[in-house]
């Protein structure tokens, strides 16, 4: 699915107004996927699994690499300084 993003993302916004901010994000994306950063795609299934039969279910799930530590990065961070955070990565 990320190679798919990535030339996605390059094909829609890498010639527009965006075009600075899209390259940046789909090449972070394309180093992303070739790491050993990867999750399991079992882990999100099973993550999936469970919020959509859980009686009360939460409002956000956090499954993957990194992505505890992300929310948790989210609390303190204005938006616009996480969101920079987020695409400079």
């Amino acid at each position: 699915m990320g190679p798919n993003a990535v030339d996605r993302l390059r094909e829609s916004s890498g010639s527009g107004a965006y075009a600075e901010a899209a390259t940046k994000a789909a090449d972070g994306m394309a180093k992303a996927c070739t790491g050993q950063q990867l999750s399991d795609p079992s882990v999100i299934a099973q993550t999936v699994v469970r919020a959509v039969t859980a009686d009360k279910p939460q409002t956000r799930y956090a499954a993957g690499y990194m992505a505890k530590p992300i929310l948790f990065l989210r609390l303190p961070l204005p938006d616009r300084l996480f969101d920079r955070m987020i695409a400079s990565g």
